[in-house]
């Protein structure tokens, strides 16, 4: 499981990283929701993808306030 805090993971899959990947692919595409799939299906060739990197990602997103699950899509709050 992805931690925050751990020095030895790589900075490239820790949620906070990914949360900057999404917010930044959903601010270029200047729009307010984007799918859960279209987001898999962006990612799913980058080094960093695998499902339990962007679920965290999202995660942190969401605890941070700066998203909202509106099934199946994700909306900025800003």
């Amino acid at each position: 499981m992805s931690n925050v805090f751990l020095k030895e993971e790589n900075i490239e899959t820790s949620p906070p990283f990914v949360g900057k990947i999404i917010i930044k692919f959903i601010s270029k595409k200047k729009i307010k929701k984007v799918s859960i799939f279209d987001l898999a299906d962006t990612f799913k060739n980058d080094p960093w993808f695998s499902v339990t990197h962007l679920y965290m990602g999202i995660i942190f997103l969401y605890t941070l306030g700066l998203i909202e699950f509106k099934e199946p899509y994700i909306e900025l709050n800003a």
